[in-house]
């Protein structure tokens, strides 16, 4: 218990450092377009964040990094955010709960964010899982945004 109650701490103490974060809003129409990688030595990383699932379609929310809003989740969106700090870092968003997800940000790589709403009592909870970066430029690459 001492020891969930002091990682819970930490993480709060880590939550509340608030990163650079430069929207860099690029919506990918093909495949060809699609940023296949970013140099090694680059002094930023890039989150490609995207929601393509019908369950809770009405339901959207903010995405933070520390304190910073990253972007607006809503069905069938996608968006890449450059990120110039790195270290541990905390995505979240909020519904009628918080729902947390620690990221280790590094330079010179990408990360596919995959968001979606499972079931709540009223409203729907946000969800957040990294993806691995092959599974996660399919899915990103297939969303036709609105």
């Amino acid at each position: 218990m001492r020891k969930i109650i002091f990682l819970l701490g930490i993480m709060g103490i880590l939550a509340s450092c608030s990163p650079k974060v430069t929207g860099v809003s690029q919506n990918y129409s093909t495949e060809t377009e699609f940023v296949e990688s970013i140099p090694t030595d680059a002094d930023y990383a890039l989150l490609h964040i995207y929601r393509s699932g019908l369950i809770g379609a009405a339901v959207g929310y903010d995405l933070y990094i520390g304190d910073a809003l990253i972007c607006h989740v809503k069905n069938k969106m996608k968006e890449t955010v450059k990120i110039d700090q790195e270290g541990l870092n905390t995505l979240w968003a909020k519904t009628e709960s918080k729902t947390e997800l620690p990221i280790n940000i590094q330079f010179g790589h990408e990360y596919y964010i995959k968001c979606s709403v499972k079931m709540g009592v009223v409203v729907g909870r946000p969800k957040l899982e990294i993806v691995d970066n092959k599974k996660g430029r399919s899915e990103y690459s297939a969303i036709k945004e609105k």
